[in-house]
């Protein structure tokens, strides 16, 4: 069981509970922990003696040579000077052999960590950079598909070819649905107008202008995705991803999207006053931390947190 099927066994708990699959579902999690558990306890027996090994080479080595030493200086083939270089060259070496030690423990994960990058250097990018031309902001843009053959990779670096000569004009001020079944392309035409996926033959374009060639796309293309993701961190945060915007343009971007109930919601701390929390929960929303930050919803420093206008 792989990492990212395990991952989906968690983030599916609902769909796994509501098809009866737990029994399946935690006999594959079992496996797969059974599995990393057997690797770290090898792990662990070859650390055990590897590390004490390393510090026992020179120790040996040392005794070794004075028996050695001693044996062919009373022979009268070396000197005792000659002995007591050795032995302490070969003392001299004890913190190489122990950062040679150390470089061969870490290798396995490195070669690991090495691979993994290289596999993402090596992907095939589906989005290039921006490009150069600045388009009006006013009123909605038309968008328009001419001819387009979209693809995606298929997870062994093939390129699968999901749409072939999908020609679609959406007008502004119009909504279009896309529907049919699972794998039809819907979510690749979405993801290809906000040049999330690119065309490999045939154009993209807004207003005439390929997508391409747009500078700023993000301003006249805004995509939501199926599932809401939350990021770690604040409100404010999440609303304005690092831009710089006041207050009363964030309470506007929380009420478009009909959340201002949720943010206002008093906090539940045990302890608190409903009254202080309620006005703590009026005053200071924005800079609540979020459900995926792992941490209590109520600011433990008022004075810390925005205030809205």
């Amino acid at each position: 069981m792989s990492r990212p099927s395990r991952t989906r066994a968690f983030e599916g708990g609902t769909v796994v509970k509501a098809l009866g699959a737990e029994a399946r579902e935690t006999a594959r999690f079992s496996e797969a922990s059974r599995g990393l558990q057997d690797a770290d306890i090898r792990v662990g027996r070859t650390s055990a003696w590897f590390e004490p090994l390393m510090d026992l080479i020179v120790p040996l080595g040392a005794v070794a040579l004075m028996i050695v030493g001693a044996i062919r200086a009373d022979a009268g083939y070396v000197s005792v000077g000659e002995v007591v270089s050795s032995i302490y060259l070969v003392t001299l070496m004890a913190v190489p052999i122990r950062g040679i030690g150390w470089v061969l423990g870490q290798m396995p994960q490195a070669l690991v960590a090495f691979r993994r990058i290289g596999e993402i250097a090596q992907a095939a990018t589906e989005v290039d950079e921006p490009g150069h031309r600045v388009l009006a902001r006013d009123g909605a843009g038309a968008l328009a598909f001419v001819n387009a053959d979209i693809g995606a990779d298929d997870g062994d670096g093939n390129l699968a070819m999901i749409l072939q000569d999908v020609s679609l004009s959406l007008e502004p001020g119009t909504v279009t649905a896309l529907v049919g079944p699972t794998g039809a392309g819907k979510s690749t035409v979405a993801l290809a107008a906000a040049r999330l996926a690119r065309p490999v033959t045939g154009t993209v374009t807004l207003d005439g202008v390929p997508l391409d060639e747009i500078s700023g796309l993000g301003d006249h293309v805004a995509l939501v995705p199926q599932t809401a993701f939350v990021f770690a961190g604040t409100v404010r945060e999440n609303v304005t991803l690092g831009g710089d915007y006041t207050d009363e343009q964030v309470w506007d971007a929380l009420r478009a999207a009909n959340v201002v109930d949720v943010v206002e919601k008093p906090c539940a701390r045990r302890g608190q006053r409903p009254r202080r929390r309620a006005r703590r929960a009026r005053h200071e929303p924005l800079g609540w931390p979020t459900s995926a930050s792992r941490a209590c919803a109520c600011p433990r420093a008022p004075s810390a947190h925005p205030r809205p206008r």
